[in-house]
Order: structure tokens, then C-alpha cells, then sequence
């Protein structure tokens, strides 16, 4: 601000005695404590400038905020004001008269918690008309032309080209397009806070060159603004968080906020260090006009040097320097390929730098005597809150944690894990599409927890299996009472599994794909006890996620790939028995091994291929094997299963009619055109759960459909069901 002068200034009392020796410019001081502070900071800052004035006087005492006590709120209300360039009336001539700074000065702004409460405002709606949906007394909305244009150019799309579960190089993902341009206005929104409202002029009452002022206030705006976004790095960055039960969304658009909202924060903070340094170094009485100079002179200089070490002796400077650095460490420590093929180590360099953040940022702040400790403490209270709800989640799966014993068993044929873990104790039930942390405690990682989707649920009566899941009744993978460890090496028999032995109760089952780590040592134990399933003590966190109100829709189409399978497990039995039900379910699963396919056929869609009706049709397409080879599978189908030995030839001749092999990956445009033309006027569900090229094409595919003028009394909604840190 330009410094306000009056007439009764002493000028040889130097700038700290202004105050003493005018009393128009004491007056007005205090009446702006009265005005824009509380009753105690008011105070406590008239005690100062009682306390400076008796050390400028020799002791002579000044009057304290009594004397403008008599001064009436609607007095104060009509005094003239003054504003960052001056006085409103004057020229930058003395004043004569008493004067107050006008409300400018004091706006905090809060335009970033407007800006994501607006954003969850507009999540709590789009959970209303979900909700509305899902129940059964009101009828599937329709779609309107302009709606379904902003779905399919903006709400649905990929932000560039088709790329979105895929990678850019091991960089990043790009969220989709509506998440992109949400993030992109909050960018916006902090580079516009950063850059706009100063005012820059020679002769500023604190730092006279403008080259100083602009440094100085842009350090100061990035900085705070860079704090001010710390709660919401927490908030979005956590398991269990309130805007997630409000809006509905999935984990993983939290965590794209999250990402985001902290590399804009780490850059402010970077900005911040960078132009306090130079203000340091400025300060050192530099008369070059250049920059290059300036710095060739502080190197050239020692005790420069020693000026600005000197600083690194004050708490709030090297704390603030050690959290610019740790926050930058963490962005450094976060990239696409690190958390996907690191995990754990991303996760600790993530918790330790986290805390290392916070304790120094605290420090940083101690300067302002608890002004901005809130912001530190705030992040705090989400964390521990986190914690404490992921433990309650733990506790509510199963008080004993410590006593859940799952049995692992591991299929090296089919290349695929099967964990049953027993759930009696648990006091809510699994629904389709929700997922679980998983911890192994017998091992010495047990502290890793990773996400798993639900394939089925089964309950056991005294060795009786009851059907009673999501999707259907048998547990995957699991052999038929005559079927023998050491049946033939065919590709149906190879690797089959040893029936587990469950107690009574019920029992989750999950299909795990292993790669490394954690699921590399859930395979590896249970591969070391095989024939027999592997015990392992697990603590089971959850549920988490959400059911999709696929029942509503007329027809459902599943693309899925691999381990995906468990996405329309999961849902199968809703699909086929609630009402109301969709007319058709079609599954198209692209998988690699022929014998998990089958293994999966023989015992999860048993109940379902043998039904009445002609609602499900399940396309297995086989990736390594040759035309002949899904031929010979066929045949071995056929003529091998202990089931349909049983069940009679109309049986067999049903599942013909239900299930079809292919050889190649499927045609996902092509799939996605032929069930349009089927559901012509009605409603359709396309869900996603695969590798990355797979939900990509399927997205894009949905994106294509929708703008097809033919398509356009068809209503379409796209789910991809994928957890990505």
C-alpha cells in the first residue's frame, strides 16, 4: 500500500515512532484495530504501540484504545477511507483528518471451497437422479437430445483421442473429459487467484521498488493459496471420505482431484520458495539492473552468502524449505509407473513425506501465532478420522480379525488364485460390484492391503452348498466330487484344484490375477501347499464401492477381460431373478488360458447355463489358443463334463445355444453395434472391467454409438468398473 501521511507526524521519530507523535495517525489506527479486528487483537495491538512509544518517548506513555472509545459505529461507518493507492480524496498530500482503510484489504478469499462445494453440488444431484433410478417405483427417465450431446461429447469421452485407462508413456493417465475440465478450471481458477488484484507503484511504505513488491506479494498469494489447499489433498486423497458418500462417485475420481489439487499446490509452493530466496538476495543492497549481474554479485560476495544462511537459523525459514522440497519429492514419487509397478514403496515414501509435510508446515506457520495452524490440524483430523473409520471397517467385517482364516489355492494352469475367505461374522452382506482391502496378516508385509472385487458369495450347511451369492452358486475353480487331482493332462484337467475345505458359514470368493508382490506372495503360498489350500490369516476391510442398477435396464452388455469375470459374477444372479430384470445379459470375456474358461463355465455358471429362457448368451473369446485347438476345446466340453453327464443331453444342447467360442480378442465396436440394433427403443447398459486397451475401446465404442442417428431412441449408459491408485 502507498504510505498515508498526516499533518501531525513528528519526522525524527523514524517510521516505527509515526504512531507516537500524531495522534490523527494514532486515532486512526485504532479505530481500524476497532473495525476489522477482535476486541482482543485490538487490544493486544494498542498495548504495542503503547509499549514502542514509551521506548520512543523516554517512557512518556500514549493513550491506548479508550481514546477512540467514544467514537459511534456509525461515526466509524462515515469517516473517509483510504485505499491502496491512498486517500480517496487526496493526491498523496498530507491528511489532516482522521481516516480508515476501506474493506479491500480484508477479503479472504474462499473462492476454491465455493468452487469444489459447486462441483459436489453438482454430484449430490447427478446421486438423486442415480437413486431415482435404482428404485423401482420410478420408471427410467428419458433421454433428451441435448442431454445425450453433452454425454457423449463431454461427460463420457476420453479427454484426447481414446486414451484414458491407458497410459502416456509411465508418466500418467488423462481422466476423462469431464474430470479433465473440472481440473482444468480448478487450475485456472488458482492461477487467476495468483495473478490478479495487486497494485505495483514506487514508493510503497514497505518496499519502495516495485521489482521487490512484486516478489513479496506473489510469494506471499502462492504460498497461502498452496496452504489452503492442503485439506482438500487430504480429504480427496482418502478411503473414506464424506464427499464420496455425497456425491456417489467412485474412488478413483477423488484420486484424480487429489493428484491434481496437490501438483498445483506443490507448484505454488516451489513459486513461493523461489521468490522469497530472490527477495533474500534482493535485500542485499544489489544496484545492478540486471539479474545476471545481481547473481554474479552474490557469488562473488561472502558475506552475502552469510546473509543468507543467516536465514536457515530461523525456524519458519528452513521448515518451509524442507516442506517446498518434501512436497516436491512427493510429486516426484508419484508418477503412473512407480505406484502401478512400485505399490508399497510409493505408498511409504507417500505416508512419510505426508507427515514430514505437515510437521514442518507447522513449523513454517509458527510465525503467525496460530493463524494458520488450522490448516495443518484440519489434515490431520481427515487422516486419523480415515484410519480410525478403515479400522471400524475391519472390526465390523470381524471383531476376532486376527482369527479369519481364508484358504488360498493356486492354479498354475489357469493362472489365476482363488481366495475363500469365510464372511459369517461379518455385519453387512457383499452386493454386486463392491470390493474389499484384503491384508495378509501371517505374512511380514502384513500391513498391505489391496482392493478385490467380490466374484461370489456361498454359504455352507453342514457340507451343503446353497447357491445363495451374487453372481452363482459354485465357488470358482473348485473340483466336482468325482473329478481327481490326477485326472489327465488335458487342458481341462491340468492344474485343477483340490476341493477346500470350508467350514460352515458363508464364505466370500475372490479371483485374484498374481503379478508381483502382494499377489506374488499369495501365490507363492498357495502354490507351496498344494495339493491342499493354503491357510492364511487375512483382516478384511470394506465394503467399499457401489451396485450399478443394471436391473433397470432392458438389455446389459458385459465386455470383460481376464480376471474381469468377476464383474458379471458378481451381478448375475440379481440380473436373472429380481424384478424388475433385463430381457437379455450378454457377456463377452476375452481371456488367455482355455482352462480357466472352462473352469469357470463347469462351475460358476453352472445354475445359469442350465436355466430356462434365453436372457443370457456368454462369447468366450481365447487369446492363445488357435482355431483348432478352441475346436478341440469345444468337443472336450462336450463330451467331458461330469455336470451334463448328469443333467442330460437337453441340457448340453441348451448351453450350446448359450455359450460360443471365438478365437482372437473381441471386436468391441462390432459387439457394441450388433446389441444397438437388438435394443432398438429400449435402454441399454454397457459395463467395462479389463485391461486398459480393452476399457478404452469400449468407452469409445459407447461414445461412437451414441451419435449414431439410429441409436438415437436407444438409451445408453457406459459403467467401467476399474480401481486405479
Amino acid at each position: 500500500m502507498r504510505m498515508v501521511q498526516f499533518t501531525d507526524e513528528d519526522p525524527s521519530l523514524g517510521f516505527q515512532g509515526r504512531v507516537c507523535g500524531g495522534s490523527r495517525l494514532r486515532t486512526s489506527y485504532y479505530l481500524c484495530m476497532r473495525t476489522y479486528c477482535t476486541p482482543s487483537e485490538g487490544d493486544e495491538a494498542a498495548d504495542e504501540v503503547k509499549k514502542t512509544c514509551r521506548e520512543v518517548l523516554a517512557g512518556e506513555e500514549v493513550p491506548g484504545m479508550e481514546s477512540v472509545a467514544g467514537y459511534t459505529d456509525e461515526e466509524v461507518e462515515n469517516l473517509p477511507k483510504f485505499g491502496r493507492m491512498g486517500f480517496e480524496g487526496g493526491a498523496g498530500g498530507k491528511l489532516d483528518i482522521v481516516v480508515v482503510p476501506d474493506t479491500t484489504f480484508f477479503g479472504l478469499c474462499w473462492a476454491m471451497g465455493f468452487f469444489w462445494a459447486g462441483v459436489v453440488a453438482v454430484g449430490m444431484i447427478n446421486k438423486a437422479i442415480g437413486l431415482c433410478m435404482k428404485s423401482d417405483r420410478f420408471s427410467m427417465p428419458a433421454e433428451s437430445a441435448p442431454w445425450r450431446l453433452v454425454k457423449r461429447t463431454i461427460g463420457l469421452p476420453a479427454t484426447f483421442g481414446v486414451r484414458h485407462a491407458q497410459s502416456y508413456g509411465i508418466w500418467a493417465t488423462v481422466p476423462p473429459r469431464i474430470e479433465s475440465i473440472t481440473i482444468a478450471l480448478f487450475v485456472l481458477l488458482n492461477i487467476v487467484l495468483s495473478v490478479i488484484g495487486y497494485t505495483f507503484f514506487p514508493g510503497n511504505m514497505y518496499y519502495p521498488k516495485v521489482r521487490d513488491q512484486v516478489l513479496r506479494w506473489v510469494a506471499d498469494r502462492t504460498g497461502i493459496i498452496s496452504f489452503a489447499n492442503f485439506p482438500l489433498i487430504w480429504l480427496f486423497g482418502m478411503r473414506n471420505n464424506l464427499v464420496l458418500w455425497l456425491t456417489g462417485w467412485d474412488f478413483a475420481t477423488f484420486n484424480n482431484f487429489h493428484r491434481w489439487v496437490a501438483r498445483v499446490a506443490t507448484v505454488q509452493a516451489i513459486i513461493h520458495s523461489i521468490l522469497y530466496t530472490m527477495l533474500i538476495f534482493y535485500s542485499m543492497t544489489l544496484t545492478s539492473n540486471s539479474l545476471l549481474a545481481d547473481l554474479l554479485t552474490i557469488y562473488l560476495l561472502a558475506g552475502g552468502w552469510r546473509y543468507f544462511l543467516a536465514w536457515w537459523t530461523q525456524l519458519f525459514w528452513w521448515t518451509g524449505e524442507i516442506a517446498t522440497i518434501a512436497l516436491s519429492a512427493l510429486m516426484g514419487f508419484s508418477f503412473y509407473w512407480l505406484r502401478r509397478k512400485q505399490y508399497e514403496f510409493f505408498l511409504f515414501m507417500h505416508i512419510v513425506l505426508s507427515i514430514v509435510v505437515l510437521v514442518t508446515m507447522l513449523g513454517h506457520v509458527s510465525i503467525f501465532e496460530g493463524e494458520y495452524d488450522a490448516l495443518v490440524w484440519v489434515p490431520v483430523i481427515i487422516w486419523v478420522l480415515d484410519r480410525v473409520m478403515r479400522i471400524g471397517r475391519i472390526l465390523v467385517f470381524n471383531a476376532r480379525f486376527w482369527n479369519t482364516r481364508a484358504q488360498a489355492t493356486f492354479n498354475d494352469v489357469t493362472n489365476m488364485v482363488r481366495l475363500e475367505v469365510p464372511c459369517s461374522t461379518s455385519a453387512y452382506k457383499a452386493k454386486p460390484g463392491t470390493y474389499y482391502f484384503l491384508m495378509v496378516l501371517n505374512s511380514y508385509q502384513f500391513w498391505e492391503s489391496h482392493p478385490f472385487t467380490v466374484a461370489t458369495t456361498t454359504s455352507h450347511d453342514g457340507g451343503e452348498k446353497d447357491n445363495d451369492n451374487m453372481g452363482e452358486g459354485a465357488p470358482l475353480l473348485e473340483n466336482s466330487d468325482d473329478e481327481s487331482p490326477d485326472a489327465p493332462n488335458t487342458p481341462l484337467a491340468t492344474g485343477t484344484m483340490t476341493p477346500s475345505i470350508s467350514a460352515k458359514g458363508d464364505t466370500m470368493t475372490f479371483l485374484i490375477r498374481p503379478y508381483d508382490s502382494f499377489t506374488a506372495r499369495l501365490r507363492d503360498a498357495a502354490a507351496a501347499a498344494w495339493p491342499k489350500p493354503a491357510t492364511v490369516r487375512v483382516a478384511v476391510e470394506g465394503p467399499y464401492g457401489h451396485t450399478q442398477p443394471l436391473h433397470r435396464f432392458d438389455h446389459v452388455l458385459f465386455i470383460v477381460g481376464g480376471s474381469g469375470i468377476v464383474v458379471p459374477l458378481s451381478y448375475l444372479r440379481r440380473l436373472r431373478e429380481e424384478t424388475p430384470r433385463p430381457k437379455t445379459v450378454h457377456i463377452h470375456w476375452t481371456v488367455r488360458e482355455p482352462a480357466l474358461a472352462e473352469e469357470v463355465l463347469r462351475r460358476d455358471f453352472a445354475e445359469a447355463l442350465g436355466g430356462e429362457g434365453d436372457q443370457l448368451r456368454l462369447d468366450v473369446y481365447l487369446t492363445s489358443s488357435g482355431a483348432n485347438e478352441v475346436q478341440t476345446l469345444m468337443g472336450g466340453r462336450s463330451a467331458g463334463s461330469s455336470r451334463r453327464a448328469v443333467a442330460g443331453r437337453a441340457e448340453e444342447e441348451a448351453e450350446d445355444k448359450v455359450v460360443q467360442y471365438h478365437h482372437g480378442r473381441a471386436d468391441v465396436r462390432r459387439v457394441l453395434v450388433g446389441e444397438c440394433e437388438n435394443a432398438t427403443g429400449s435402454s441399454l447398459a454397457v459395463i467395462s472391467c479389463g485391461p486398459s486397451a480393452m476399457q478404452d475401446g469400449a468407452r469409445q465404442a459407447v461414445v461412437q454409438a451414441m451419435g449414431v442417428p439410429a441409436n438415437s431412441s436407444l438409451r445408453i449408459e457406459y459403467f467401467e468398473e476399474s480401481f486405479t491408485w
